[in-house]
C-alpha cells in the first residue's frame, strides 16, 4: 500500500541518529522499519486508539525491538483529553481515527475521549537534550495543527518529516509553513513509484510527503538516498 514511502523511510532511517517519532503509529509498521534500519535510534510510537495500541505493543514485543517505546497518547497542540472520531469496535479495521470532525467521518462510527499531549510540551519535557531527527505523521487531517505546535523545535533540530496529507488545501498550508524555514517539499507517489519535487503541481499526487531542510538535502548521504530511489 505504501511500499515506496516505506522504502524511502527505511533509507532515511539508516542515515539519522537521534530521536524518531512515529505519530499515528497504528500497528507500528513505520516504527518497526525504523528500528530495523537503525539500532542506534530511539523511537517513540504514539497511538491513541485502544485496539490499535494493543496491536502496536504486540508487534513491538513479537519483533523483539528494545529501541521502540509505545505511548497511548495522541500528539496534538493541547495537553489533556480530546474527543476522537471515526471510532469502530474491534471487529472493524480502525483506520481513519481522527481528532478532527471532518466531512469524511463515517456516520455509523462513534467517538471516544483519548489523552493528548502538546507536541511542543512533549519535546520540552521528555527530550530536551535529544535531536529530533525524524518524524512520521499520519493523523487523519490533524497534521497541520501538530506541525504548527512543534515548528520551532523542528526548525532548531532540522528534523526530516514524513507526512500524510489528504486534502489539497492542506498541502498549500503545510508547504507555506515549511517554506518559511527553508525546507524542500517532495511528494511520494506510491502507485506510480516516483517522487515529485513540487508542492504546487496540479497533476495527480500521492498522499504521502517528505519535507526536509535544504541543507540536509545537500548532504551527500541524503542526496544519494534520493538518487538511489529515483534510479530504481
Amino acid at each position: 500500500f505504501e511500499g515506496e514511502t516505506l522504502r524511502l523511510w527505511y533509507e532515511i532511517s539508516k542515515e539519522v541518529n537521534g530521536l524518531v517519532l512515529d505519530i499515528g503509529a497504528h500497528s507500528g509498521i513505520y516504527s518497526l522499519v525504523a528500528a530495523s534500519a537503525n539500532k542506534q535510534s530511539s523511537i517513540v510510537a504514539f497511538e491513541p486508539h485502544p485496539n490499535n495500541f494493543d496491536l502496536l505493543c504486540k508487534n513491538i514485543q513479537i519483533n523483539g525491538f528494545s529501541n521502540i517505546t509505545s505511548d497511548n497518547r495522541a500528539i496534538s497542540n493541547k495537553t489533556g483529553k480530546a474527543l476522537f472520531f471515526n471510532y469502530f469496535d474491534e471487529d472493524v479495521e480502525n483506520t481513519g481515527f481522527t481528532l478532527v470532525n471532518h466531512r469524511y467521518v463515517e456516520t455509523e462510527s462513534s467517538s471516544i475521549s483519548c489523552p493528548t499531549i502538546s507536541f511542543k510540551e512533549y519535546l520540552e519535557f521528555n527530550h530536551k537534550g535529544q535531536i529530533l531527527s525524524l518524524v512520521k505523521l499520519d493523523i487523519e487531517r490533524a497534521e497541520l495543527i501538530v506541525l504548527k505546535d512543534g515548528i520551532e523545535r523542528i526548525q532548531k533540530d532540522q528534523t526530516i518529516i514524513f507526512c500524510e496529507i489528504l486534502d489539497r488545501e492542506s498541502i498549500f498550508k503545510i508547504q507555506g509553513l515549511f517554506k518559511k524555514i527553508d525546507y524542500v517539499f517532495i511528494n511520494i507517489h506510491d502507485d506510480k513509484k516516483r517522487l515529485i519535487y513540487s508542492g504546487t503541481s496540479t497533476e495527480d499526487l500521492g498522499p504521502n510527503w517528505v519535507m526536509l531542510p535544504k541543507q540536509i538535502m545537500e548532504r551527500k548521504k541524503i542526496k544519494d538516498v534520493f538518487l538511489k530511489f529515483n534510479s530504481n
